[in-house]
């Protein structure tokens, strides 16, 4: 793993242009249509040959969105909260950020499918499944739109 080295520490490096476009040929090997793409952004839409919505049993279709959130020294950046608090084990230089949008049947949109977010212990809320929150590489958002596709097919 590349490192670079800020403030004399050395942390590892966050993906950039190129590794953007390696995760967009991940996301393309799983079947799914890349737009809107920029060095930090993408939308990926699961589509069949013609261009059409691929729905799940349920009738639904989605849309996922991907963010790449790097750590730029800011003190509120949210890896170093979650590590203070004790959520994490290891504060993140970067990590995904996942909304996923499903369409049902009658017109309306929700968030579902999407394994970075789990019920609370009190099931009033929705919180971060911190199993789900890894460090932005190109594999790591495979893992994560694998899942979401995987409960996407199951449901």
């Amino acid at each position: 793993m590349k490192t670079t080295s800020n403030k004399n520490e050395t942390k590892p490096a966050v993906i950039g242009c190129n590794d953007i476009s390696e995760a967009t040929a991940t996301a393309q090997a799983l079947g799914l249509t890349v737009k809107n793409n920029t060095w930090c952004y993408a939308l990926y839409y699961l589509k069949d040959e013609n261009g059409e919505n691929i729905r799940n049993d349920r009738g639904e279709y989605i849309i996922i969105s991907a963010s790449l959130c790097i750590d730029n020294n800011n003190k509120w950046f949210l890896p170093r909260r979650w590590f203070k608090n004790g959520w994490i084990a290891e504060e993140l230089p970067s990590y995904w950020s996942i909304d996923t949008y499903v369409h049902k049947p009658d017109g309306s949109c929700i968030r579902d499918y999407d394994p970075t977010i789990k019920r609370s212990d009190d099931g009033k809320r929705f919180v971060l499944n911190f199993d789900w929150v890894l460090p932005a590489t190109a594999d790591n958002l495979g893992r994560i739109l694998s899942e979401v596709l995987r409960q996407f097919r199951a449901a």
